[in-house]
Parts: structure tokens; C-alpha cells; sequence
């Protein structure tokens, strides 16, 4: 697990929590019960909601985070949806069609599990092949959207 750091926010929370803890303490042995019993219960309530922020997962990045760039792939390409099955969430549908240039640089932009798949795809050796096939599925939808990618670079339109 990746280790996280603390906010300004929670840093703050917990030095005001450490502060009360303390003070409750010292309420406590002078006779005070309720208001350092108070003071514990508030110290050990925030300490829960702090615990429970920082182990709580992070969500990752948007899954449908648009992309305009891929990593440089050295030759133009062009990129037609050939198959869909299910509805595309972004709309995408057969013979649709990017550009990608030599930097990598999208004519429109795809989502993020499109574009893992599409580097996964462009960014293995060809070997003489002139055609590629790549799916993605999308973790929103029921859906799937087969992509054919090419050495030869078709406009996109």
C-alpha cells in the first residue's frame, strides 16, 4: 500500500486532539469528571473519524478521465472502432475514427481504459504487421468497444 500524507487539515485536527487529551486528563484529576470525561470522548470520537479517514480507500483516477495524448509511438497511426458490444458510455461506434501522430498526440480524445489498452497495443514491436486489434471495456458500463489500429495513417474524420 502506497503511503499516504496527511492534509494541513488533518495535521491541524490531530494537534487539537492531542491538545484536548491533556486537558482532560487534568480536568479529570482535579475533580472535574464530566468535563474531562468530555474531553477523552471528544479525543477518542476524533481520533476515530482521522483513522477512519486515512484508511479509507482512495478512489483512483476518473475511469472515463479523457486522454489526448499516448505515449510517442515514433510513426503515424490511425484508429477505427470496429466493435461495440454494449452501450459505449462516451458514444463511441463502428468506424469512428483518431489520427495519432508520431508524439503521440491524439486527434480526439479516448478514455482512460482506452488509451491503456491503445499504448498496451501500439507500444509492442510490429513485426511486419500493418493492422492491430485492441478491446477495452469500460468499468462503468456493460460495455466493450473493439479497436483496429494501423500503421498507415488514414486522416481522422
Amino acid at each position: 500500500m502506497a503511503a499516504r500524507r496527511l492534509t494541513w487539515s488533518q495535521v491541524l485536527y490531530v494537534w487539537v486532539l492531542g491538545a484536548a487529551l491533556p486537558v482532560g486528563v487534568y480536568l479529570t484529576s482535579r475533580g472535574l469528571y464530566a468535563h474531562g470525561v468530555l474531553a477523552l470522548v471528544a479525543v477518542a470520537f476524533g481520533l476515530v473519524l482521522v483513522t477512519t479517514s486515512l484508511l479509507a480507500p482512495r478512489p483512483e483516477s476518473a475511469p472515463l478521465a479523457l486522454r489526448a495524448r499516448l505515449r510517442p509511438v515514433g510513426f503515424p497511426a490511425s484508429i477505427i472502432v470496429d466493435e461495440t458490444v454494449g452501450p459505449c458510455v462516451l458514444g463511441f461506434g463502428p468506424g469512428q475514427r483518431w489520427g495519432l501522430d508520431p508524439s503521440g498526440q491524439l486527434s480526439w480524445p479516448v478514455c482512460r481504459p482506452a488509451a491503456e489498452a491503445l499504448e498496451a497495443a501500439l507500444g509492442r514491436p510490429w513485426n511486419g504487421e500493418l493492422t492491430r486489434v485492441v478491446a477495452c471495456r469500460c468499468p462503468l458500463a456493460d460495455a466493450r468497444v473493439r479497436f483496429v489500429a494501423s500503421r498507415a495513417a488514414v486522416p481522422a474524420a
